[in-house]
């Protein structure tokens, strides 16, 4: 599963529309949109913290737990999608 893939199964699993993500991660609906999509070169670790929050995960790492197609930059606290690492 792609993290794009994830972001939107968790939104849909629990009723979100990309504008309450939006607000929540403090960006637009169209960067979420775009984050689903995979387009998102870079996400900042604490936007999935905020998500796994919101989802009822523990953690972001559990979060993340079945995601294939990201790295971690810890000296920019940004996770790298797609082969853009």
């Amino acid at each position: 599963m792609t993290l794009g893939e994830r972001i939107q199964q968790a939104r849909k699993e629990h009723g979100y529309r990309h504008q309450d993500l939006a607000v929540a991660l403090l960006t637009t609906p169209a960067a979420v949109e775009r984050m689903e999509q995979d387009l998102e070169a870079e996400i900042p670790v604490v936007a999935i913290e905020v998500l796994a929050h919101l989802t009822g995960y523990g953690s972001s790492g559990d979060f993340l737990a079945k995601c294939e197609n990201y790295c971690v930059d810890p000296d920019r606290n940004m996770l790298l999608v797609g082969g853009r690492h």
